[in-house]
């Protein structure tokens, strides 16, 4: 969710402006920190998978994290 789709869910839950925008913030940092932490799991468990495959896993991994770290924002 974007911090406007928070802030917006926020103001229909009842949240008064002021909090509302303190949560939205609060809300979009956690998903962030979320999305993080599932990206590593991600990462890691592909990491697992490619190592018993020597250098051919090695590259395969090494690309894999190449795309991703240029499609995370």
């Amino acid at each position: 969710m974007t911090t406007d789709e928070v802030l917006q869910a926020a103001k229909e839950a009842g949240f008064e402006i002021n909090h509302a925008e303190a949560a939205a913030i609060l809300f979009t940092r956690f998903a962030a920190l979320v999305a993080a932490a599932e990206r590593e799991e991600a990462q890691r468990a592909f990491w697992e998978a490619c190592r018993p495959h020597g250098k051919v896993g090695e590259v395969i991994y090494t690309t894999y994290k190449h795309i991703h770290a240029r499609s995370t924002p």
